[in-house]
Parts: C-alpha cells; sequence; structure tokens
C-alpha cells in the first residue's frame, strides 16, 4: 500500500480512533523496516508540535496529502533562499510535512505564519539559510529543516531533524522556537548549535553566545543556558555542563583543539567534523592521547599530523573512508 496510507493509520491512532486491525497493520508496517519507523516518529514529532491533541479536526486525508504534495511540487528548486534549496526529500520528512500543515492540525501550526511551508534536506554537504527574519542557519549534513516560508507577527517557529547552527535577528515580541523530536529551545537572540539525530542516543545543544531555555518533551524539565554552556539530553533527563567543546562547532568552523585527547574522541570528533568514516586497526592507539589544533585545515592536513605523530602508515582518504593501521604512543 501507499505510505499515505499509513500516514492515515498515524494520524487515527494519534487522535485515538484507529481500530484494533488497523493498529495490527500500522505496526506491522512500522517494524518492516527502519525507514517506515522514521516516518511514524516524525509524524509523531508533528503532532506532538502541532499541541492540539484534544482539539477536534476534520480532514479528508487524501485529498489533503494530495494537495500538500501538489503544493510542494510548485515550488521551483532554489526558491527556500538564495544558499539554500528545496530538495525532493525522502519520504519521511514529506510526510511529516504534510501531516504538519494539513493532516494532523489543518493548517494551524503555522496559523500565525505564511501557511506554505519551505523544506530544506541536505545530504553530503552543508547549505546556509537566510530566514525572512534576517537569521541565518547553517544546516549539518544529512539534516533536514522544516520552516515557514513567512514568520507570522507573535512567534518564529521552525522544526529540526539533524545538527544546525542558529544565528537568531533579535525581536522581542517573537519569540525563536526550534522544535526537535524530544526538546523545545526557545531564544530571543542568540547563536547556537542544536544537534539531534534521530538515529543517535542523545540530543546536544550548545550556546556560543546569548542565552538559550531548554525544555524537554517527556518531562516538561527546562534549563536555561548562558554562552560557553551546554545541555545534553538521552531522551529524558537533562544534563547540563560549562565544559562545553569549541570542537561541537568544527563541522561548521573547521577549528579544532585537541589536549591530551583520547584517540577514539579525536576521531569520533573528526568524523562528525568532516563527515568521514575513518576505522582504526589498531587497538593500541586506543590508549594514546593527542594535542593539536588546527585552523580550518583539510581532513588530509590532520590525518597527515596524526600519521606523523604517531608513525602511523599512510592514511589515504577515498570515497570518504580511510583506514588508520599501525603506529602506537610509546
Amino acid at each position: 500500500m501507499k505510505e499515505d496510507y499509513y500516514i492515515g493509520l498515524l494520524y487515527k491512532q494519534l487522535s485515538g480512533t484507529i481500530g484494533p486491525e488497523e493498529q495490527q497493520e500500522l505496526e506491522s508496517w512500522r517494524n518492516e523496516s527502519p525507514e517506515n519507523d522514521e516516518t511514524a516518529r516524525a509524524v509523531e514529532l508533528a503532532w506532538d508540535q502541532s499541541d492540539l491533541l484534544a482539539a477536534p479536526v476534520d480532514v479528508d486525508l487524501d485529498a489533503d496529502f494530495a494537495a500538500m504534495k501538489a503544493k510542494m511540487q510548485r515550488q521551483p528548486p532554489g526558491s527556500a533562499n538564495r544558499s539554500g534549496k528545496v530538495v525532493s526529500m525522502r519520504k519521511t520528512w514529506l510526510a511529516a510535512a504534510a501531516c504538519i500543515a494539513l493532516l494532523i492540525i489543518g493548517g494551524i501550526y503555522f496559523m500565525d505564519s505564511d501557511p506554505e511551508i519551505i523544506i530544506v534536506e541536505t545530504q553530503n554537504a552543508t547549505e546556509v539559510i537566510t530566514l525572512d527574519d534576517g537569521s541565518v542557519v547553517t544546516l549539518n549534513r544529512y539534516s533536514t529543516f522544516i520552516r515557514p516560508k513567512k514568520f507570522g507577527s507573535n512567534e518564529r517557529s521552525v522544526q529540526l531533524e539533524g545538527e544546525a547552527f542558529f544565528t537568531i535577528t533579535k525581536d522581542a515580541s517573537r519569540p525563536f522556537k526550534v522544535e526537535t523530536l524530544d526538546e523545545t529551545i526557545t531564544v530571543l537572540g542568540t547563536s547556537f548549535n542544536v544537534r539531534a539525530y534521530g538515529k543517535e542516543s542523545e540530543n546536544r545543544v550548545f550556546v556560543a553566545s546569548g542565552r538559550v531555555a531548554v525544555a524537554s518533551k517527556s518531562t516538561g524539565e527546562e534549563v536555561v543556558l548562558n554562552k560557553g554552556e551546554q545541555v545534553t539530553s538521552g531522551r529524558s533527563r537533562l544534563v547540563k555542563t560549562t565544559d562545553g567543546s569549541g570542537n561541537d562547532l568544527a563541522w561548521r568552523t573547521k577549528v579544532l583543539t585537541f589536549t591530551d585527547t583520547p584517540v577514539p574522541e579525536v576521531i569520533r570528533v573528526l568524523q562528525h567534523a568532516y563527515g568521514v568514516d575513518i576505522t582504526n586497526h589498531n587497538p593500541a592507539l586506543d590508549n594514546c592521547v593527542f594535542t593539536a589544533d588546527f585552523n580550518n585545515q583539510s581532513i588530509t592536513e590532520v590525518l597527515q599530523t596524526i600519521q606523523t605523530v604517531f608513525g602511523t602508515d599512510e592514511i589515504v582518504v577515498q570515497n570518504s573512508t580511510c583506514e588508520i593501521r599501525g603506529g602506537g604512543c610509546d
């Protein structure tokens, strides 16, 4: 069956009108593949964000879903902004967007904004998006960003699955909100980084300037972050720390600082910063530490430094993958 059908079942489940046979059918579909389950999670995110669970909504699922797809298809590539792009999205987020705008809330989610929504999805590259209020969003690889074409007069609200760095234009009369699956991040004017990939068990918010409020959707807990602070969440409790690493922003700045950093952590940071897959075949290196600073250097140059410090075999990047063999830290 078409995915549209299961989106309809998800809507019925969330609104409490699904039957036993339909519930079983929906669960079987979710268990068929990770992609189906991701679609369901995206729709659940849209529902949670609508904050209208108790409000009765009369919708024609087939007609509304078709209308949404037609509307999105009318948007020419590049219409989001000059540097970002509107892409043909994977069905997961197309379905979620349709539910946000039509199926779940009948257009009410962006009731204070332009009803037309823009969806930007990145693959193996970053995107810079300028919003209509002048705010700038840098979207990391393999991320999805959903926003209204034009913000309303009371609030500026967007959605994120993945990672992005936000530089928000100050506007005390219109708070800026970033919705992820697990948190709501609220600001007036600041710059901060949000990492909330659905496949990862932990989300992270790091504040580069200003103040940010982060609220857990599951517990209602809220913490306020100032410059240099960060919060992590494991789908439940929020943990605030003051030792946020500048390396959290390295995917955007390519500025990295390592001070007696264990090699496994160095590899993790480099993989995230440069979008490469690094495999270490020498377990002895796991006990080594690395100290170095890099400023806008290529992954090849960084790996050459690691090769020199630890005496490894030549490290070559091919098709965004590389392997580390040999070497040590005696």
